[in-house]
């Protein structure tokens, strides 16, 4: 197993039985996304989730609708500018509905997860 180096900027948490690290300025990144997405006019329903592989993803959206994936990509998920991290926002033109899923490349490579191969 790698060596985990304490960092004051960074927090250790386990899921399924492994080991991440969640910056602690995540939840604010999450707030950006969202906010992002929240200045498009037809998106009012924004929410925002640090994602781990094996966990649920939402299908639908809260009124009942098939979710689409927004990025055109072959693999579905794209890179984040200037971070080591990827994102999938799954959308609903109809009502107006987006969720954005972050997975930093740190969680990534922990869990074997490539984007290509989700």
């Amino acid at each position: 197993m790698q060596r985990i180096r304490k960092n004051p900027q960074t927090k250790l948490f386990k899921r399924c039985g492994l080991y991440f690290y969640k910056g602690e300025n995540m939840n604010a990144f999450l707030d950006e996304l969202k906010t992002e997405w929240e200045k498009i006019p037809e998106y009012k329903n924004v929410e925002s989730e640090y994602w781990v592989p094996g966990q649920a993803q939402i299908e639908t959206c809260p009124n009942g609708c098939e979710l689409e994936i927004y990025e055109d990509t072959p693999a579905k998920w794209s890179r984040i500018s200037g971070r080591d991290a990827y994102r999938q926002t799954r959308i609903c033109r109809k009502h107006g509905f987006a969720i954005i899923y972050v997975i930093t490349g740190i969680t990534a490579k922990a869990t074997k997860w490539n984007p290509q191969n989700s």
